[in-house]
């Protein structure tokens, strides 16, 4: 029986995000794990039938993974010492769930048996099936027994390490800023100027990517911007604090991806990688980088001895360094083309851009997107219903937007909810889609520049 008093495990509708606690994570987890231990093993011991063996397996697995969103969720954007540690607790469980499940040797050769009546099954079913025996090679199903256990550890180690990696990467980034005097700011716009945090008479920049970018593109002070590249590109490395330094982190990492493709019969990494990419082998990715770089390189070379020669003799950086060429770019085209990037920004709020991606979804699909009532994290997000041609609800979308400093950096999507059928009834598909743009402040209007904007589309294609 479902845990009546647990959030995470309401899978009617649509997620309670506003409801769950960190402390719920464990007895969520655990649940919906032995559900899918269970599931497997009827899955081994059932008829290699679609219906009798795989709907059941795909819908424990299902369960599980729509838990697991919401805690890993929860963990991207309020990444909190509570929620750090029930992440921290149930992501090994998880990882080794999923790694014995790539092993079972029963569902592998039932797998392996229903192949041999592909022929009998839809298109779609033949294509989830050869991915799912794909995906059972690549997690060592076939690998002999003396060998499974190491494959198994080593993935759950890759799967701690990376969340580690992303824990040390926020912390470093939340730990450092640069404060700036008025005058030092340049053509800051003031909308980014007015969101910086004030601190002793002095504007105080964050690492986070919208302080950072603006900082590098519109602040006069040279040394200041000089600092502020040093201290962003130094996160997480040796050069900080040892509890926070990622360099050892990316050393086992590396050793750990190459010992499971050399496990596989692959000769790195990158071999492994491939095989579930369009691109099919690493020299098909580095002759394509190959081709790039050659139609790029004499373009870039001739832009960059031009913004060498402008920031040698109309700003005097007889030098042109790493931390001066956002800066020296846009003085650049204020001067060849009587424009800075700063003079889009009021064109681009937030909300008109979303109103205009919004539309074309709209002309493109035939679909509308809808503001409509959910459960928050936070009061920034928004979330939007789906709806078709004959205006029913096709799926939802959860947008937040703004940076935080408990919130991941870069930016993202994620699935929310899944499309399946749960007890007979069909379940809408829901996405995330998580930016870090500058915050309004004193209810002003969201600004955007051009990167974000692209960025937004980008994460919502």
């Amino acid at each position: 029986m479902i845990p009546n008093d647990n959030a995470i495990l309401h899978f009617s509708g649509l997620p309670r995000f506003a409801d769950i606690r960190p402390e719920e994570a464990d007895a969520a987890m655990d649940f919906a794990l032995a559900n899918l231990a269970r599931a497997a093993d009827d899955a081994a011991r059932a008829r290699p039938e679609w219906d009798a063996m795989w709907t059941p397996l795909e819908e424990a697995e299902e369960a599980v993974m729509r838990a697991w969103h919401q805690i890993d969720h929860l963990h991207s954007v309020m990444s909190t010492p509570p929620w750090r540690d029930a992440h921290g607790r149930n992501l090994p469980k998880v990882a080794a769930a999923f790694a014995r499940l790539g092993q079972h040797e029963g569902v592998y050769k039932n797998l392996l048996l229903l192949s041999q009546n592909a022929d009998s099954l839809s298109p779609v079913r033949r294509k989830i099936l050869r991915d799912a025996l794909r995906d059972f090679v690549l997690s060592g199903a076939a690998l002999p027994e003396s060998q499974k256990k190491e494959f198994r550890e080593n993935s759950e180690r890759l799967s701690a390490l990376s969340a580690k990696f992303e824990e040390n990467l926020l912390d470093a980034t939340n730990a450092e800023s640069v404060n700036a005097a008025e005058d030092d700011l340049g053509e800051m716009p003031p909308d980014i100027k007015n969101a910086a945090h004030k601190k002793d008479g002095k504007f105080c920049f964050s690492l986070l990517p919208p302080s950072y970018s603006a900082f590098m593109q519109y602040a006069s002070a040279r040394e200041l911007r000089r600092e502020m590249y040093r201290k962003y590109n130094v996160r997480a490395s040796e050069f900080g604090p040892t509890e926070r330094d990622n360099s050892p982190l990316i050393a086992e990492i590396c050793s750990l991806r190459n010992r499971q493709a050399a496990m596989l019969g692959f000769g790195d990494y990158a071999e492994l990688a491939m095989q579930t990419r369009m691109a099919k082998s690493p020299a098909a990715v580095s002759e394509f980088l190959r081709d790039l770089a050659a139609k790029a390189i004499p373009h870039a070379r001739r832009e960059m001895q031009e913004l060498r020669e402008f920031a040698a003799n109309e700003l005097q950086i007889s030098e042109l360094q790493p931390w001066d060429v956002s800066f020296a770019a846009d003085r650049l085209r204020k001067k060849k083309f009587n424009f800075s990037s700063a003079e889009l920004r009021p064109y681009l709020q937030a909300d008109k851009v979303l109103s205009g991606l919004l539309s074309c979804i709209e002309k493109l699909f035939g679909a509308k997107l809808q503001e409509d009532k959910a459960q928050m994290w936070t009061q920034d997000a928004r979330y939007f219903s789906a709806v078709g041609a004959d205006e029913k609800r096709i799926g939802g979308l959860y947008l937040d937007l703004f940076a935080r400093k408990t919130k991941r950096g870069g930016a993202w999507m994620a699935e929310a909810l899944s499309r399946c059928r749960r007890n007979g009834e069909l379940q809408n598909p829901a996405a995330h889609i998580v930016c870090n743009f500058t915050s309004p402040k004193n209810n002003a209007a969201a600004l955007l520049n051009w990167e974000e904007a692209q960025t937004l589309f980008h994460e919502f294609g």
